[in-house]
C-alpha cells in the first residue's frame, strides 16, 4: 500500500497556496491581456507588460542576490531560449489572442502538449504509440470543433 504524502492532519501550506495563486494568474490571464487589446495594440501591450515585468524581475533579483552573472559558456544558448522561449512565443501569443476569444485562445494553448508529443516522435525523442496517436487526434478533433463552433476565427 502506497502511503499518503501528507498526515491527515497537515493543512493548507504555503506552497499550496502560491500554486493555487500561480493557476488563478495564469488563468485569468487570457482574459486580462484580452480586455487590454481594446485599450492597446497588441506588440504595444507585449513591450509595456515586459518592460514592467523585466523592471520588477531585475529588482528582486538585485535585492536576494548579490551577485548574477550569466557564464560566456552558456551565452549561446542563453539568447536561444529567450528568443524561441518568450521572444516567438510572445507574439504568437499576443497576436493569436488578439484575432479570437480569451476561451478560443486558452483552448488552443491546451493543446501544446500534443505538439510537444509530435515534435518529440518526429525527432526521435520518444516513441509515440498507435493508441496515444488516437488520443491526440481526438483531442485536437475536439478542440477544432469547438474553437470553429464559437463563431470567431482560431
Amino acid at each position: 500500500m502506497v502511503e499518503p504524502r501528507h498526515s491527515e492532519g497537515s493543512k493548507f501550506s504555503r506552497v499550496d497556496a502560491l500554486l493555487v495563486g500561480m493557476s488563478l494568474i495564469w488563468g485569468l490571464n487570457f482574459v486580462v491581456v484580452k480586455i487590454s487589446l481594446d485599450f492597446f495594440l497588441p506588440l504595444s501591450f507585449n513591450a509595456l507588460r515586459f518592460s514592467i515585468a523585466s523592471t520588477l524581475l531585475m529588482l528582486i533579483l538585485k535585492v536576494r542576490e548579490k551577485s548574477f552573472k550569466i557564464q560566456k559558456s552558456d551565452l549561446k544558448r542563453f539568447i536561444l531560449l529567450a528568443l524561441m522561449g518568450n521572444t516567438i512565443y510572445q507574439i504568437l501569443f499576443i497576436n493569436g489572442i488578439y484575432r479570437t476569444t480569451a476561451g478560443n485562445s486558452s483552448l488552443i494553448l491546451a493543446t501544446t502538449p500534443i505538439f510537444v508529443a509530435v515534435l518529440n516522435s518526429i525527432l526521435r525523442v520518444e516513441k509515440v504509440e498507435r493508441r496515444v496517436w488516437e488520443a491526440m487526434l481526438i483531442s485536437f478533433l475536439g478542440v477544432l470543433l469547438i474553437v470553429l463552433g464559437s463563431g470567431k476565427p482560431p
